[in-house]
């Protein structure tokens, strides 16, 4: 809480599809991040990063779980589960204990609304399968 009794702003980071699309997909993280800020988020947005090693995918996927670690959840775009890297973002923020839904979700609720839903998390078992869409736990569902 900050002094004023506030709630401190949640931060989500945007996960999904990169390799092989159009400019890498940059316009819909950056979109993404857009439509997140205007609803009070504070955003980690990958599009933005530098890769710390040039040609070297690794350095992409390096420079995306750092960001992620300092995030409270996730917001999916569409066709995450075909991205190798977005699996692997969604299953660290699964064990971190991280709420990921898909962006509409984050879209439809306000700040507000979805920091004060009993607290939720997606467990990994969810996001083994590509097909599925993360489960979202209630409280009295976690573990």
């Amino acid at each position: 809480m900050s002094e004023h009794g506030a709630q401190p702003t949640e931060r989500i980071y945007v996960a999904g599809p990169m390799t092989g699309l159009p400019e890498l997909n940059y316009p819909a993280f950056r979109a993404a991040a857009q439509e997140l800020r205007e609803r009070g988020y504070s955003v980690e947005d990958p599009s933005t990063n530098v890769n710390p090693t040039p040609g070297d995918y690794h350095g992409w996927l390096r420079a995306g779980l750092q960001q992620l670690i300092r995030c409270d959840a996730v917001a999916l775009l569409p066709g995450w589960e075909a991205s190798g890297g977005a699996r692997l973002e969604v299953n660290v923020a699964a064990t971190l204990g991280l709420r990921v839904a898909p962006l509409s979700e984050w879209l439809r609720t306000t700040a507000t609304a979805v920091r004060d839903a009993a607290g939720s998390s997606v467990t990994s078992e969810a996001v083994v399968g590509r097909e599925r869409e993360p489960r979202v736990l209630t409280g009295s569902e976690q573990s």
